[in-house]
């Protein structure tokens, strides 16, 4: 025999069941940021092939230590510029060209990064889902260019066909929700496996 219930009840029932799948579907996207310092005192000269690979193309770089064993992170120099270029396991993703060559995100000139560490984003399963960090420039709007300094904050994350771009802004909250699975990729990164660099 068939009970049935009032309207009422139905509907606390139905908020319930809204309230549960919710928490469950928020679970899934949980995400906690760590932090890697770009100071001396936590960066090194890395070694082998990996300096073989950036020495040959006339490159400065040094490797900073990151909590997580499966990435490691490289800032990255020319003369007059720096980047940072992130590994994932035996796969490189440079953020050379969205910083250097990209126009649409030349904010001053002499673009480098900055001092400020950078945010390293995982999901519950430890997996790196993005990076951000703070790129500073010298303002071409001042004369006085030796203290006049602006900066941003660059944003990549990952997708189905790898390492992206996916903005820049000056606000740390509007940085973390480019990280957003919604948010379209604007560039992609090039990529090298690490076992190959120094065969090359």
């Amino acid at each position: 025999m068939m009970v049935s219930c009032p309207s009422n009840v139905r509907l606390f029932i139905c908020c319930a069941i809204f309230i549960v799948w919710r928490g469950a579907a928020c679970a899934d996207s949980v995400v906690e940021s760590s932090y890697a310092s770009l100071l001396d005192d936590n960066c090194f000269q890395p070694s082998g092939d990996t300096l073989y690979h950036y020495a040959k193309n006339d490159l400065g770089v040094v490797e900073c230590r990151v909590k997580n064993k499966e990435i490691r992170l490289f800032v990255v120099s020319s003369q007059e510029r720096s980047w940072i270029d992130i590994a994932v396991g035996d796969m490189l993703w440079s953020t050379e060209d969205s910083i250097v060559y990209s126009s649409e995100n030349q904010f001053g000139n002499f673009p480098n990064v900055g001092s400020t560490p950078v945010e390293l984003v995982v999901n519950k399963k430890q997996v790196l889902v993005g990076f951000i960090f703070r790129v500073t420039a010298e303002d071409r709007d001042r004369e006085d260019q030796s203290s006049a300094k602006i900066s941003r904050l660059f944003v990549f994350g990952f997708r189905k066909e790898g390492a992206c771009f996916l903005g820049l802004t000056d606000d740390n909250s509007a940085a973390r929700s480019f990280l957003q699975k919604g948010v379209n990729c604007r560039q992609q990164l090039k990529s090298s496996n690490l076992v190959d660099m120094g065969r090359k």
